[in-house]
């Protein structure tokens, strides 16, 4: 089964970037103005944002598969073998350094 891809998730993901970005900038640059420190202010709702477009994601993921048997197991199953084979990996080399 191939996954449906929406262009509103990627604007967001892409909004969520470029807002993150726009607070890193804003540190780095320094507004010599309150007006510009407070556009650039907005940037920190970029983690947020990414947070929701990572949530929906999942919510569509799992919607998609209502119809298969044990749809709920098994996308939990997904989750975990993409998210722990790397977490594991990062502790296994955090503890040798």
């Amino acid at each position: 089964m191939t996954p449906q891809k929406y262009a509103y998730i990627d604007l967001m993901r892409a909004c969520a970037i470029l807002l993150v970005l726009m607070v890193h900038v804003a540190q780095l640059a320094g507004p010599q103005s309150s007006i510009p420190l407070h556009v650039f202010a907005f940037g920190q709702m970029g983690v947020q944002l990414f947070y929701v477009a990572s949530a929906l994601t999942l919510c569509l993921s799992m919607s998609a598969r209502k119809n298969d048997s044990h749809y709920v197991k098994s996308f939990y199953v997904r989750r975990l073998f993409r998210i722990a084979p790397l977490y594991y990996l990062g502790i296994a080399t955090y503890g040798v350094t």
